[in-house]
């Protein structure tokens, strides 16, 4: 399902945190080197889980890259060839160059 949330349930040992993030589509437990955290009330789980869901939700998305770094792949290819930036409108042949300008602060 395309929907975020967080919450905890029980395990027979404590309490374990979840959150679920868009591009998941289900439900992740929270884990430290491969094991879940367990916690000892549902409280401090829901707490952990609510601080790492607005931690993800709140950190910068760089190009669909879930390891941090981003793609150069598209600039690197664009700069290879020489390609200028353009736009060509819906039915003309004539193409726009686009340039960016910067606004003096």
């Amino acid at each position: 399902m395309n929907m975020c949330g967080f919450g905890t349930y029980r395990r027979s040992t404590g309490w374990v945190a979840w959150i679920r993030l868009y591009h998941h589509g289900k439900e992740v437990v929270l884990q430290d080197r491969g094991n879940e955290i367990l916690h000892a009330t549902d409280r401090e789980a829901e707490a952990a889980a609510k601080a790492e869901f607005f931690r993800q939700m709140n950190s910068p998305i760089v190009a669909e890259s879930y390891t941090g770094q981003p793609i150069h792949a598209q600039s690197d290819a664009d700069a290879h060839f020489n390609l200028k930036p353009f736009v060509k409108q819906h039915g003309s042949t004539r193409l726009t160059k686009v340039t960016a300008r910067r606004i003096p602060a």
